[in-house]
């Protein structure tokens, strides 16, 4: 993790729904849409999510802005050891914790390595914190892949407001925000239409924040 953008190559796909999932050549054409500063509405195991590069400043504060809050936001790792890259020491804990709740609908917050070692936005961090989570649903976790290991994620709602469904509709009123949107291809995909468990690593056990 050099801090770079150019080496996150981020996608963005519209997929119908409970249509196909994207080819490959559609990842690659949205992959520079986002890389370059927008923001992807895509569906995740739990609530509908709007996501953005986590090493690009101005992705981070048009994120800010449509959440109208300044974070911190949640970061969606590809599988744990990613995750364990960002944090500021390793112990067996640590690992057993994520062991036993990924890949799933849990967000672990733990101390982590300092912006300018990683290269996140300060946005990311809570008092030196992280909230990472390794995500499920298989379209998120290809998302995440493709975009080098790590994106930012929230739920997509404005301050106040419910969350909504990426339909044509919510992307058209949208616009302004939301570049495009990775999509459930089937029902059964559909997320559990709740915020995922947030637990925080202490080094005398985990501590629920929420769920």
């Amino acid at each position: 993790m050099n801090g770079k953008t150019d080496s996150i190559p981020l996608p963005l796909a519209t997929v119908p729904f409970l249509g196909k999932p994207p080819g490959r050549l559609r990842w690659l054409r949205y992959s520079d849409k986002l890389k370059h500063g927008r923001l992807l509405a895509s569906a995740t195991s739990t609530i509908p999510g709007i996501a953005c590069n986590p090493f690009h400043a101005k992705a981070v504060k048009k994120l800010q802005r449509f959440k109208q809050r300044r974070g911190p936001f949640v970061l969606i790792a590809r599988d744990t050891a990613t995750a364990l890259q960002l944090a500021r020491y390793i112990p067996a804990s640590l690992r057993a914790l994520c062991k036993s709740n990924w890949p799933g609908p849990v967000t672990l917050v733990f101390p982590a390595k300092p912006a300018g070692v990683t290269g996140l936005d300060p946005a990311c961090y809570q008092k030196g914190c992280l909230a990472v989570r390794v995500e499920s649903f298989e379209l998120t976790t290809i998302l995440v892949r493709q975009c080098g290991g790590l994106f930012l994620s929230s739920s997509l709602n404005r301050k106040g407001k419910p969350t909504f469904e990426p339909s044509a509709r919510q992307r058209f009123r949208q616009h302004r925000w939301i570049s495009g949107a990775v999509r459930y291809t089937q029902r059964s995909e559909m997320g559990s239409a709740k915020a995922s468990t947030l637990l925080r690593w202490t080094r005398h056990g985990a501590v629920q924040l929420r769920g």
